[in-house]
């Protein structure tokens, strides 16, 4: 009896593909809009796979080992939570789905313990789900008939009606009826070829280049998308990850290339502007070239909402207004203008000064740049020293797939609130855990100051916890 109980136990144990999940549950969020499935259910399987390896663990009283990478996400998720049980916060429905997100993210986070069999298939998966979203975007946006005859007529009413507002201003048809996470979907394969590109070895190696031609593609669908601020964030991690595989000077070198570059491009731009504006999927970028080059808000009215989040946050500059409450504040004047969904600063930073104040702020901005310099310490440790193992090839992939997430939010963040998406943080999560097992497999052990003083901590805790036993 006893066997039978720890083969059944032994069975419960799901951590080897809690992440693989998790992918694959961001890769399909788009069926809950357009198909009008109940995300409950989405959120209610995520949380009885959970549940399961939770009372895996209490029956095996495996406790999952807490690093500071965890611990730095714990923070933020803290924080977060926090914040929405304060007396001042505006817990609405959406809010509390939020929340919901959160924690099931965070203990995917934590409990999950993939191999590298686990790790490759999640980055195939990736791979896989970017050229889909992107082929979507391209074929549909090239053959307009096929949308609104073929998948328009199957859509749910909510993504109808954001195809019916957006589709004529310009934008590409989407999955999901969002723009925002059908860029985040080909962000996260623009990653991973990405790793795969730095992960071969030789110049010569086909491989190398079959991986940023398809990098090419998925950023020209980003393009096509019609998404500015999602454009501009993955072009300036691109941009980042390149200056970053430079070495001394080098980095200082391509800096001045990519400068010079840019003021030749946007001469070019300005040049061809009237030939330009004749292609439909550029028709977006140059009304906005063409608006800054009169003088005009090119912002979509995101100056007037950082403005009134500025003051927002004088008036309360310690503890804020309370998490949500930003939508409580625009101006009757500005939905009616710019539509009635605008809830956000759009821009987290203000954001976060806005409505947690500088106390708040502080646990938020500190440990998702603290998780951003590790990654890119570990980009250069891995750049700098490459190695010709299996395990350094993936570890390459990963911290490249987790560094580019983290710069792109951490980049989009500052023109569009994506750290209030309820996808940010299954994604955000999946780039950390990315990290977490890239630095396992190079065998580092971060000695910086927050992770003396998180190690300090565990052993103090550890330590009270043997004193009880006793």
């Amino acid at each position: 009896m006893l066997a039978r109980n720890g083969k059944f136990v032994e069975k419960m144990d799901l951590s080897r593909y809690l992440l693989l999940v998790l992918m694959v549950f961001s890769s399909t969020f788009f069926i809950y809009k357009d198909f009008g499935i109940r995300m409950l259910w989405g959120y209610g399987v995520l949380g009885l796979l959970l549940g399961v390896q939770c009372v895996h663990n209490v029956l095996r009283r495996q406790w999952p080992g807490v690093s500071v990478i965890e611990a730095a996400f714990a923070v933020l998720v803290a924080t977060v939570g926090i914040s929405f049980l304060r007396p001042d916060a505006n817990r609405t429905s959406d809010l509390t789905a939020y929340i919901i997100a959160m924690m099931i993210s965070f203990g995917y986070l934590a409990l999950a313990k993939p191999d590298q069999m686990q790790l490759r298939r999640l980055m195939q998966t990736a791979m896989v789900s970017a050229l889909v979203f992107a082929g979507f975007v391209l074929i549909c946006s090239t053959f307009r008939g096929l949308f609104w005859n073929g998948y328009y007529p199957i859509l749910a009413e909510a993504s109808k009606a954001y195809a019916d507002r957006y589709i004529p201003r310009g934008y590409s048809p989407v999955l999901g009826g969002s723009c925002t996470y059908t860029d985040y979907i080909m962000m996260i394969g623009i990653g991973v070829f990405g790793g795969k590109f730095m992960a071969e070895r030789g110049d010569k190696n086909p491989g190398k280049y079959l991986s940023l031609g398809v990098m090419a593609l998925l950023v020209f669908a980003i393009a096509v998308v019609g998404r500015r601020g999602e454009l501009l964030g993955v072009a300036a991690a691109l941009v980042v990850l390149w200056i970053l595989m430079g070495r001394g000077k080098g980095r200082w070198i391509r800096l001045a290339y990519l400068a010079g570059g840019a003021v030749a491009a946007l001469g070019i731009v300005i040049l061809l502007l009237p030939l330009l504006k004749e292609v439909d999927f550029l028709r977006r970028y140059v009304m906005t070239v063409e608006k800054l080059l009169a003088g005009q808000d090119i912002t979509s009215g995101r100056t007037e909402l950082y403005a009134q989040a500025l003051e927002l946050f004088l008036e309360k500059p310690v503890f804020g207004i309370g998490w949500g409450q930003f939508a409580n504040h625009v101006t009757p004047e500005f939905l009616a203008e710019h539509g009635p969904d605008v809830a956000n600063v759009h821009n987290i930073y203000l954001e976060f000064l806005c409505e947690v104040g500088i106390t708040g702020a502080i646990f938020l901005i500190v440990p998702m740049f603290y998780l951003l310099v590790q990654t890119i310490r570990q980009f250069s440790r891995l750049h700098d020293a490459p190695g010709d193992t299996e395990s350094w090839r993936l570890a390459v992939q990963l911290n490249t797939v987790s560094l580019t997430v983290q710069l792109f939010f951490l980049l989009v963040g500052m023109l569009d609130p994506c750290f209030s998406k309820l996808t940010f943080w299954a994604i955000y999560a999946l780039a950390i855990k990315l990290f977490s097992c890239a630095v396992a497999l190079e065998g580092y052990e971060h000695n910086d100051i927050f992770a003396r003083a998180w190690s300090r901590f565990v052993k103090t805790i550890t330590g009270l916890n043997k004193k009880r036993r006793i």
